[in-house]
């Protein structure tokens, strides 16, 4: 590298990869630094938005009848319209996009058929879990207006039993 710096400059070229901190300046290596000293302090947040998030999405799973898929941690979790094929849960993933704009909720859309979320830590769990409520609430819509059959749905592995 010290020998080569210059032509890799020129050709507009690094070394390291953009996408971490691997060669990253000093001012991304404090923030990550930073990060890292202040998660500790953020548990009590992150637990709040997993007991905001987590029952509704449990929630829809059941009332679902299994046609959506639910999980997540944290603060982050997912949705997946469970039906086998592709072009079904397009169609689902179409229809809910409408639904969530016309309540005004908008999650992370999956090109696979389904959303994501990633609240803010300090975001109010009150006003998260009415936003998720509404999530739940468009996506039980599209799942009835979709008319599948459990036989459509993907086929999951048995679920270990509980400790």
């Amino acid at each position: 590298l010290l020998q080569g710096a210059e032509r890799l400059a020129a050709a507009s070229r690094t070394a390291y990869q953009s996408h971490t901190y691997a060669g990253a300046s000093a001012r991304a290596l404090s923030n990550g630094a930073k990060i890292l000293d202040r998660l500790p302090r953020l548990r009590k947040d992150v637990q709040a938005v997993e007991a905001a998030v987590g029952p509704v999405l449990a929630d829809l799973h059941e009332k679902s009848g299994g046609a959506v898929l639910t999980q997540g941690q944290g603060a982050l979790w997912g949705g997946l319209f469970a039906h086998g094929d592709l072009a079904a849960r397009t169609a689902a993933n179409v229809a809910l996009k409408k639904k969530c704009a016309e309540r005004g909720v908008l999650p992370y859309f999956v090109p696979v058929g389904g959303f994501m979320l990633t609240p803010r830590y300090d975001d109010d769990p009150a006003e998260l879990k009415r936003a998720v409520e509404d999530l739940a609430a468009c996506t039980l819509e599209v799942v009835g207006e979709m008319g599948w059959n459990a036989e459509d749905f993907l086929p999951l592995p048995a679920r270990a039993p509980d400790a």
